[in-house]
């Protein structure tokens, strides 16, 4: 059979690997604010991935620029 990654979009396995990341580097953080930043950097890492994909995968420039919107805020 195929991959389960084989049927989910770009981002759906970009969210995951998040995920999957969040669950891998958080537990090491020494404290909460060190947990609350990494999560912050790796959900930033995300959405400049998403924004990456949505020019290369799907020429969108507007998603984009609110997907970098969006890991700026964070």
């Amino acid at each position: 059979m195929y991959p389960n990654n084989m049927y989910k979009t770009p981002e759906q396995q970009i969210d995951e690997a998040v995920e999957i990341s969040k669950a891998l580097f958080m537990p090491q953080a020494k404290s909460q604010q060190e947990a609350d930043s990494i999560k912050r950097n790796i959900e930033a890492a995300g959405d400049h991935l998403k924004a990456i994909s949505a020019i290369v995968n799907d020429g969108n420039l507007f998603k984009a620029l609110m997907n970098e919107a969006l890991s700026r805020m964070r």
